[in-house]
């Protein structure tokens, strides 16, 4: 017979080692939920400095082949016009070529990294249909209504307002420019960016935060990339661009959550960026009066779709079962913010926009530098982002063959009592 003393003991030393296991659990979910946010950082950041260096680089030598053959003039101090034709041709070859590379390095390091499926299916269902076209629906609906909206008040109350923005391209009046951009953006830049804003972003992310939050964090992540560029030219549209994009990245990135199909935010992206870009096709032929009355007509569809599927969607909710919907309302949770989201958004925003801006803005007023020191801020960034993705792979072994043993799924959902 164990006397009744040791009993005690033994349960009070099996209750201690419980705890202490549970609280290195605790430990251990804390310190990888912290490394996948890190590294979606610096993820976030190797893809940006990446397609900026690239772009620049090949930009470089490409302007100095067109004007090795004279298609375009340079003058003394090594300037060029931008509004030139063939100018604006090298500038979108770049852009196409930067593009191509860089979600090419996406989709292998998405295909060797464990923690991110390695295939893109190409399945599509008669669900996923319902989510695109519902996706589809809201996308036209809200964004588009937003920005039309805004529009027509700029019209409306501020005829003089002009806004310089790096799209004006699309303005050029060449055919030629307009249909090349036409195919850059609506089939090039959705795969690129989807393979990584999407497939490789929110695959990160939500191994350390609740879907919710994996949407806004990979939503904001994907505007400041978009918008980083347009502070230069205004804050006013820097301001509406971010709004925008931050809008339909909520959306691709619902999609792609309910899906998991990345082809599905591809085709959602393509098809957005192709009405937009239509606008200038017909504005070459003095048709954008036709092409606004088919526009806001896609607007009146897609608020008739919005509607249906919000409908249908409360229809099936009150269908379900009432032990279900008590299962729902019991796992509601509450986003519990943490400070390394702060260290991500804010750490992102700083350095692909803020300080590139500062450096511009210094730059222009010393008139010196203007070309070569973005470029070395970039360079470094890109660097300072491979070498700490490094040093995270040697702790967590994340890029490595698939057979491996990947990092462990966390619980995605935080209950805060």
């Amino acid at each position: 017979m164990i006397p009744e003393d040791s009993k005690q003991m033994i349960e009070e030393t099996e209750v201690e080692q419980t705890d202490s296991t549970y609280i290195d659990e605790q430990k251990e979910q804390f310190e990888i939920k912290k490394f996948f946010t890190h590294f979606g950082l610096w993820f976030s950041v190797f893809y940006f400095s990446a397609f900026q260096v690239i772009g620049s680089l090949f930009g470089v030598i490409l302007l100095m082949v067109f004007y090795t053959f004279q298609l375009i003039e340079i003058d003394a101090n090594g300037n060029y016009d931008p509004n030139s034709t063939n100018v604006i041709y090298a500038l979108l070859i770049v852009n196409l070529v930067a593009t191509i590379i860089i979600g090419f390095v996406a989709f292998v390091m998405n295909r060797r990294t464990k923690f991110i499926p390695s295939k893109i299916s190409l399945k599509i269902t008669k669900n996923d249909l319902k989510i695109l076209g519902f996706g589809l629906a809201l996308i036209f609906f809200i964004v588009a209504g937003l920005q039309t909206s805004i529009s027509l008040i700029e019209t409306k109350f501020f005829p003089d307002l002009t806004v310089e923005t790096p799209y004006d391209f699309f303005n050029s009046g060449n055919i030629g420019l307009i249909i090349f951009a036409t195919v850059l953006v609506s089939v090039a830049a959705p795969i690129a960016e989807e393979i990584f804003y999407r497939w490789s972003m929110i695959q990160t992310l939500k191994r350390s935060m609740n879907k919710y939050a994996t949407i806004i964090f990979s939503s904001m992540i994907f505007a400041f990339a978009h918008s980083s560029s347009n502070l230069s030219y205004s804050f006013y549209y820097f301001v509406v661009h971010f709004v925008i994009t931050f809008l339909i990245g909520l959306i691709l990135g619902t999609v792609y959550l309910l899906t998991e199909k990345v082809i599905l935010t591809m085709i959602l992206h393509a098809i957005w960026n192709f009405i937009l870009s239509l606008s200038a096709i017909f504005d070459y032929f003095n048709l954008y009066n036709v092409y606004f009355i088919i526009y806001l007509v896609i607007i009146g569809l897609a608020g008739i779709g919005t509607i249906v599927g919000i409908t249908l969607f409360i229809l099936k909710i009150k269908k379900k079962p009432k032990t279900q919907e008590t299962n729902l309302q019991q796992e509601k949770t509450k986003i519990k913010l943490r400070p390394e989201w702060f260290t991500l958004i804010l750490g992102y925003f700083g350095l692909v926009v803020l300080i590139p801006v500062l450096i511009q803005v210094i730059t222009s007023s010393l008139s010196f530098g203007e070309g070569i020191i973005p470029i070395v801020y970039l360079g470094i960034l890109l660097f300072l982002s491979i070498f700490l993705m490094v040093k995270q792979n040697r702790k967590y072994n994340w890029i490595n063959s698939k057979n491996a043993i990947g990092i462990p799924d966390l619980v995605q959902e935080e209950v805060i009592e």
